[in-house]
């Protein structure tokens, strides 16, 4: 089955998805956000009332799939779009993997880059596109709900790790892949462009990743650490409201370093 968040969402995005891979793969939609549309009669709807965060959504959609028979659930990002024949190549060689009762997660090739014929165990993946292993998510209790948003999938995959499982990369399947907005500032330098929310929880997950791998994964806690700094210089360089963006970083490293989490 393939789960798919939304928040807010309008018409379009459901003809989207139904366009995409509805008629090659059961979609459980849940919705974050207050009530606003009808549900799919063809589409297995969660509605979660208000915003639970991405881990309390991917929790529902991998509960909801699992008393429904699945093994596993193909996560997707709101914006999305894996064409059905993209979709029928990654699943069925990723189910051709060796000893897949130890995969926790299979990704694909993210991004506008060249695909390659390298399968590769890795450390993080996105939830955009993967596959989560529904048994490893039972053993492993889910995604952790305290962290909200941002970090979610990154917690999973090093969870997972430190318990013995992997986390898979499949550099041949490509699939399209925009990482949020972007903005073109000073100079043509195109940056990653978030709301001052968004970077609260960046900076403050960053601590709980920290606190919790650091000392099993340092190199990985370490390229963590150097994207948050990367988001401080940007944000007090470019941003037109640095004030506000500076205050959500500053309040989510202090709430991160105080062990502070939540919605």
């Amino acid at each position: 089955a393939a789960a798919v968040v939304l928040y807010n969402p309008k018409d379009d995005d459901l003809d989207r998805l139904q366009a995409s891979i509805g008629g090659t793969i059961e979609v459980i939609v849940v919705d974050n956000s207050e009530p606003q549309l009808e549900p799919e009669k063809s589409i297995s709807w969660i509605s979660m009332a208000e915003n639970k965060g991405v881990a309390a959504a991917l929790n529902a959609a991998a509960a909801r799939a699992r008393d429904e028979g699945y093994d596993w659930l193909l996560t997707l990002d709101q914006d999305t779009d894996v064409p059905e024949e993209t979709l029928i190549d990654y699943v069925t060689q990723a189910l051709k993997l060796p000893d897949l009762d130890q995969v926790a997660v299979i990704a694909p090739n993210l991004g506008d880059g060249e695909s390659s014929n390298e399968i590769e165990e890795t450390f993080l993946v996105m939830t955009s596109a993967s596959l989560i292993n529904l048994s490893i998510w039972r053993t492993l209790s889910g995604f952790e709900e305290d962290l909200f948003v941002d970090e979610v999938d990154h917690e999973y995959c090093l969870r997972a790790k430190s318990q013995g499982y992997h986390v898979i990369r499949m550099g041949n399947v490509l699939v399209p892949h925009k990482p949020g907005e972007t903005r073109t500032v000073a100079g043509g330098k195109e940056v990653d462009w978030h709301p001052p929310q968004r970077l609260y929880y960046l900076a403050r997950n960053y601590w709980y990743l920290k606190r919790k791998y650091a000392r099993r994964f340092p190199s990985v806690i370490a390229g963590r650490k150097r994207l948050v700094a990367a988001k401080y210089k940007a944000y007090l360089r470019y941003h037109p409201n640095k004030l506000r963006s500076l205050w959500a970083l500053t309040r989510g490293t202090l709430d991160g370093f105080l062990g502070n989490y939540g919605r």
